[in-house]
């Protein structure tokens, strides 16, 4: 309750847990990286840094930060992903990195 919240541990109001906003956030996927062939997660991080309250609007920003090929799957490879989730006033909510194994075109077919 939004009273209980609010006397007991310093937020406004409920919040959204902080694992519902990563999902939300990995359901918005970024042009560029909804173009890769994601074969599976390898890896997920997040920093939890800000609530997210009901009626937020959240935006997620991803950028490829590293490429490598994969050394036991041939024809895939291994992207290192920065996210960032923002609300609508601009705050970082939640940072991280998730990694993931994409395939080439052969490997997409």
């Amino acid at each position: 309750d939004a009273v209980w919240v609010r006397e007991h541990t310093g937020f406004e109001g409920r919040i959204a847990h902080g694992l519902l906003v990563l999902a939300m956030g990995s359901g918005m996927r970024t042009p560029g990286i909804d173009e890769l062939h994601i074969l599976g997660y390898l890896e997920v991080q997040r920093k939890m840094m800000g609530p997210v309250y009901p009626g937020d609007t959240i935006r997620v920003t991803q950028t490829v930060e590293e490429l490598v090929p994969s050394r036991s799957r041939p024809g895939a490879g291994v992207v290192r992903v920065r996210v960032e989730t923002r609300n609508q006033r601009g705050e970082v909510v939640q940072s991280g990195i998730d990694t993931l194994l994409v395939g080439g075109e052969e490997e997409g077919e």
